[in-house]
């Protein structure tokens, strides 16, 4: 069975502490996140530079949330989650990376498709 839900953190408060929160309270042992819109601020992203090596960067002007990829999953009692986040800025353009770290903000909502482990075969 197959259950979408829908995430949305109040402006302000951490993305990736409010996320472990909703799968706990959701009893989400594995999910992939489908789609979102709304902003982030303060946020930090791991990406590829030009220079073909990995670099973070940080962002504390709000930027619109185009797209998100990745999965949450339950390790024992801890939560893992991968959220690699496509973002738009100035100029027409967009960047993606993976989220490090961020804050909630204007009406961010991301949908989280929530799956049983017994339907999964991960290669």
């Amino acid at each position: 069975m197959v259950e979408i839900l829908s995430f949305k953190p109040r402006s302000g408060t951490d993305v990736l502490e409010s996320l472990k929160e909703f799968a706990e309270e959701n009893e989400i042992d594995y999910g992939f996140f489908e789609n979102a819109s709304g902003k982030l601020a303060n946020f930090e992203v791991s990406a590829f530079s030009g220079s073909g090596s990995i670099e973070n960067k940080y962002f504390k002007e709000p930027h619109d949330v185009l797209n998100v990829s990745g999965k949450i999953q339950r390790k024992g009692s801890e939560y893992e989650i991968a959220l690699k986040v496509r973002v738009g800025r100035s100029g027409l353009s967009a960047f993606s990376g993976v989220l490090i770290q961020g804050k909630a903000s204007e009406g961010l909502e991301i949908n989280i498709r929530k799956v049983k482990m017994g339907n999964i075969i991960e290669a």
